[in-house]
């Protein structure tokens, strides 16, 4: 009996044996050639009598046939197995290929009762077998000629990567990534699928980390490198979230701007080659929102499917989007390349931050309230997210860049009468440090929040 039995559960049936098992159960028992030499009439009723049977046993809690179900996980299992995260509007498949331990991105989007493979691409001409696949994590160097998702440079000089299949771990609840920003949740909320890779070259290995939302229809991606050599390697490139698509017509939706008129929506059409958008500031920038979006031409804000990704990251990032010969098209979201040379030394772990994606066949406004609800939910940690915020007062623009101590506290005291949030601290310091370049100045910066 394979994993998926125990691993897995949809929503309102926490405690139960996988219903895509039971109904496959259901099938067998309703065969006619299972009580052979009856009558039509008997083998009826034997045949009902046995399918009671089995569903009474299945409908037993796992806990009382010796078995361990952790929540929209299932597993597959065998020396090649296949992953499904899913809920009652999602569904996220790979599964790893038995003769290359490579592995193969199935489906991201609507909910899907079994898991299809993705078959290899044609591959006459030249190329390899990891030039025509749908790759889950892409490495260099193998014959896959598009952006991989991660690079790594070896003591040697060179990058070729060869990241193998070695296991997986199923966990209810979270792990938290240590000094980045990411989501949370109790093992109600989420459940999260850790799968274990490994270079023999390099003997760096990579843990891929998967947790599903399902109030949210969201899945987060991460994953970590732990050097298990004796050399120093350097990360090159680290996309969090990378993913192959089949082929089909579709829209990149992203937000540009600049300083006043920020969030401008862009949406072009994914064609052949490269496309996407950066930030080399060192912080998201006005420039660019680390968001992207992809759906169908048709898709509006309340109609058709949409995909979102954001990563979870203030610093510089990258977002690439590239159609390959096949039409296959592959989104990159992470980290920033261009200044990325992280020493990964003997012994030491570098993880890389979450990005969530989305997915909704309501629209853009399905896939907004889809991310809105989980940041403010499992991403948030205020004590005062669910409460009503007071009116907050910008001394800053609001006085037009001019003012003065005077000022100041006449504005505070109408922002108090106002019942406003008057926000001094952070706009005296800014004050300050424009103003004390040129020696007119002298007032105490106050101490920044956070």
């Amino acid at each position: 009996m394979p994993s998926r039995c125990a691993a897995f559960s949809r929503p309102h049936a926490e405690n139960y044996i996988n219903f895509q098992w039971l109904a496959g159960i259901v099938g067998e028992w309703r065969s006619p050639k299972s009580v052979p030499g009856l009558t039509e009439g008997f083998e009826a009723i034997v045949e009902y009598i046995m399918v009671a049977k089995r569903l009474a046993v299945c409908l037993l809690p796992a806990w009382v046939l010796g078995q361990s179900n952790v929540n929209w996980i299932t597993v597959e299992d065998g020396p090649a197995p296949s992953f499904s995260l899913a809920s009652s509007g999602i569904s996220y498949q790979f599964h790893v290929d038995p003769d290359t331990l490579d592995l193969i991105h199935d489906h991201w989007g609507g909910y899907a009762e079994e898991i299809v493979h993705q078959e290899a691409g044609n591959m006459n001409g030249w190329g390899s077998q990891y030039t025509y696949r749908l790759r889950e994590f892409p490495d260099s160097g193998r014959g896959d000629f598009r952006t991989p998702a991660i690079h790594i440079q070896h003591a040697t000089g060179d990058t070729v990567s060869a990241f193998s299949y070695t296991g997986y771990e199923v966990t209810a609840g979270k792990p938290g990534l240590p000094g980045l920003p990411a989501t949370y949740g109790e093992e109600g909320d989420v459940s999260t699928l850790i799968v274990h890779l490994y270079d023999e070259y390099s003997a760096i290995s990579a843990d891929l980390y998967y947790s599903i939302f399902p109030d949210h229809n969201a899945i987060t991606r991460s994953f970590r490198l732990t050097n298990k050599g004796n050399t120093t390697a350097t990360v090159l490139r680290a996309s969090s979230w990378s993913i192959d698509t089949p082929n089909e017509e579709l829209d990149l939706i992203d937000l540009r701007g600049d300083w006043a008129h920020e969030a401008q929506l862009n949406r072009r059409t994914v064609g052949y080659g490269e496309q996407g958008f950066r930030s080399t500031a060192g912080y998201s920038s006005a420039f660019h929102n680390p968001f992207l979006a992809l759906a169908p031409p048709s898709t509006t804000e309340s109609q058709g499917s949409a995909t979102g990704y954001v990563l979870l990251y203030t610093g510089s990032f990258a977002a690439n989007v590239e159609r390959w010969s096949t039409g296959w098209v592959r989104v990159l979201l992470g980290l920033n390349p261009l200044h990325l040379s992280w020493p990964l030394k003997p012994g030491e772990t570098f993880t890389s931050p979450e990005v969530v994606s989305a997915y909704s066949e309501n629209g853009f406004s399905g896939m907004s309230q889809s991310l809105h609800s989980l940041f403010k939910n499992q991403l948030s940690r205020s004590n005062k997210t669910f409460e009503t915020r007071p009116a907050l007062l910008n001394s800053w623009e609001g006085l037009g860049f001019d003012f003065n101590s005077t000022s100041m506290v006449e504005l505070a005291q109408g922002a108090a009468d106002l019942g406003c949030t008057f926000q001094l601290d952070k706009q005296y310091e800014l004050w300050t440090v424009v103003r004390a370049r040129d020696g007119v100045a002298r007032l105490r910066p106050l101490r920044r929040t956070p």
